[in-house]
């Protein structure tokens, strides 16, 4: 993680992965941009592979209190660039990461969080 809780406008490097069925496991590289005041965010990823039709991606954040859904985004274009908005209920730095996980179409069967372990989690603090 960072040292210091995200100042405003910054940009988090990340990678996502790896991400699909062996021998084509994939990372797909991504940045996480954080507003100056800390109230939004926007995840831009790239090279996402094609899940399953079974499968989607789902937006998590994470506090003290546990993972909180953030949505579902199934990506259909594997060679496109993806903007996803954080749907943000508090500034960035109220929150100690956010992850994505592979779920089933409908989201996560779990009430409390990813029923897989994320492929990728973004540290804020």
């Amino acid at each position: 993680g960072l040292d210091a809780e995200p100042a405003g406008g910054e940009t988090l490097a990340f990678n996502m992965g790896p991400v699909g069925p062996a021998p084509q496991r994939v990372i797909a590289p991504g940045e996480m941009v954080v507003s100056p005041d800390g109230t939004q965010a926007v995840l831009r990823l790239t090279r996402v592979p094609a899940l399953p039709a079974d499968r989607t991606f789902q937006l998590w954040l994470i506090d003290s209190g546990g993972a909180h859904s953030a949505g579902l985004f199934p990506f259909t274009q594997p060679d496109s660039t993806y903007y996803v908005i954080v749907p943000l209920e508090k500034s960035v730095g109220s929150y100690d990461a956010v992850g994505v996980s592979v779920e089933p179409s409908g989201g996560s069967p779990l009430p409390d969080g990813p029923s897989s372990a994320p492929i990728v989690v973004i540290s804020t603090t």
